[in-house]
């Protein structure tokens, strides 16, 4: 099970709507126009999860002193490794560049230094990065 419940659920909503779009993209094939109009409310999907979910974090995050006050404290027990960049929202990798710098148009700055950070760990899109105004 994963330590990490609020990436857990964000990732089965991801495969929820890619399940959907495989689904759409069977039934209709070849509809430019329904495409467009899926990917546009899937990232807008994607966008409110994230929002939700960064509040959510640092909800969580506020009462760790609480659950681990319950937690038996041990001095043999390794530092956690450092957790790999991660998306910055579900199925980011399908987006094209252009479609991520649409999106980053309306994003608040929590939002543009995870695309920069995640960006720059990984694809290191130029188109992305000079909307982010990254070196």
């Amino acid at each position: 099970m994963s330590n990490d419940p609020i990436g857990s659920a964000l990732h089965n909503v991801g495969r929820i709507a890619r399940a959907l779009e495989k689904l759409a993209e069977q039934h209709v094939p070849h509809n430019d126009k329904l495409s467009k109009e899926l990917r546009q409310a899937k990232a807008i999907g994607q966008l409110t999860l994230l929002v939700s979910s960064q509040k959510l974090r640092a909800l969580w995050q506020s009462t760790e002193p609480l659950r681990s006050e319950n937690v038996p404290s041990t001095s043999s027990t390794p530092e956690p490794a450092p957790e790999p960049v991660t998306a910055p929202w579900p199925d980011y990798d399908t987006l094209s560049g252009s479609e991520v710098v649409e999106f980053l148009e309306g994003a608040d700055e929590s939002l543009r230094q995870q695309v920069a950070a995640y960006e720059s760990a990984t694809r290191g899109r130029r188109s992305v990065l000079d909307a982010l105004g990254v070196a």
